[in-house]
């Protein structure tokens, strides 16, 4: 799921605000889960999850096969944290998907190609390219999208695009092709 801000919208900037919020953990949590003390907390140490890692979260009040009025069943705008996906306490519940969904993983673990692309390393330069590309893209996105940018007027665009190119955007893009584009560890050339 998603949102958008049409142009009728009043207060374009409280609204971006609000799904800026819904994307951030808590409101995930609370979307997942429902109430923090009440249907989830965060797991003892003892608490395993589903693939046998220390849990992060323990559910008190599952949702199936029960009315419940306190999540929104993940809808939405919505991300996935790993507290979420992998890091629920097991509650014995067999037909739990992300249960099931676990004991599928575990039976492909050690079925993994020889080659595959690792984590990619780059420089302290390359992440600070990053971090730059990323930071221009998110102030102007919101400019965009709040109207202060005119998506419409190619004159802004371009300015937008000529930006990214001083940025070195093109260089950057590159680096990381090449690491997924070379052999991954252990393979065969």
């Amino acid at each position: 799921m998603g949102g958008v801000i049409t142009k009728y919208c009043d207060d374009p900037e409280t609204v971006f605000a609000l799904m800026d919020f819904m994307l951030g953990e808590e409101a995930c949590m609370i979307a997942a889960f429902g109430e923090k003390g009440v249907d989830w907390d965060n797991a003892t140490a003892s608490e395993a999850g589903f693939d046998g890692a220390p849990a992060a979260v323990t559910v008190k009040n599952p949702e199936w096969n029960m009315v419940k009025n306190k999540t929104f069943s993940r809808l939405g705008p919505f991300i996935g944290y790993p507290a979420i996906n992998d890091g629920v306490a097991w509650n014995g519940y067999q037909a739990d998907q992300r249960y099931l969904n676990a004991r599928a993983a575990r039976a492909y673990q050690d079925n993994e190609p020889p080659a595959h692309v690792g984590a990619i390393q780059t420089t302290q330069q390359a992440d600070e390219m990053r971090s730059q590309i990323e930071e221009y893209t998110r102030r102007n996105m919101r400019m965009f999208i709040l109207g202060t940018k005119d998506i419409n007027s190619d004159e802004e665009w371009q300015q937008y695009l000529d930006e990214l190119e001083t940025l070195q955007v093109d260089q950057l893009v590159y680096s990381v092709q090449a690491v997924y584009d070379s052999p991954g560890p252990g393979a065969q050339t």
